[in-house]
């Protein structure tokens, strides 16, 4: 018998150098800190964040790092929500 994996819809963010805010957001508010053009998340693991990687929040909460190519292969922007109004 085959079976699929259930589509997972994750949140995630791409750190540009410059939104480190947007970041701390999406990890719950831990502490950062920016050191050269890395930056240090604190938490467990100890995760460091170079530019143009993305940090993902994974399905169970957890806090992962994602090159950008390996980002694109596993996961593709959801359409965006258009209200009922605008599709009018």
């Amino acid at each position: 018998m085959k079976y699929r994996q259930r589509p997972i819809v994750i949140d995630a963010v791409q750190w540009n150098g410059q939104n480190t805010l947007d970041i701390q957001r999406l990890a719950g508010g831990v502490k950062l800190r920016v050191v050269g053009n890395v930056l240090r998340i604190h938490t467990e693991a100890g995760l460091e964040l170079k530019e143009k990687q993305w940090l993902v929040v994974d399905k169970n909460g957890g806090l992962r790092v994602y090159d950008t190519g390996v980002f694109d292969e596993a996961f593709a922007p959801l359409p965006d929500k258009k209200t009922k109004h605008e599709e009018e």
